[in-house]
């Protein structure tokens, strides 16, 4: 089964116009990936979740999008990857300019 993860991204509207060409120059496991994912689309950005998802670094279409926001400004992107692990938390970005934050909470 392995180990999984929820993982939000989300860029600003000249981000998300970057990535949509550059999905359309990389592998099919990069458009597989971005068609898989629940999104949102407002007046300042795209948002992608994934619910339980593989993301693990050396998986190509992983290391496509890391590397593609690495290369985008600091504060024109957010990354949030939530693992099964309690303190298993990677933030990257700008995520409250985004609107994005971890909320762990019990349920039962």
């Amino acid at each position: 089964m392995g180990y999984r993860s929820d993982v939000c991204i989300a860029v600003d509207n000249d981000g998300a116009e970057i990535l949509k060409l550059f999905a359309e120059i990389s592998p099919p496991s990069m458009r597989t990936l971005l068609s898989e994912a629940e999104t949102s689309t407002n007046e300042d950005c795209s948002k992608y979740m994934w619910y339980s998802v593989k993301w693990y670094e050396g998986y190509e279409e992983i290391d496509i999008i890391m590397s593609f926001l690495g290369q985008l400004s600091h504060d024109s992107w957010a990354y949030i990857r939530v693992g099964e692990e309690t303190e298993d938390i990677d933030i990257k970005g700008d995520p409250y300019s985004f609107e994005m934050s971890v909320n762990r909470c019990i349920e039962w």
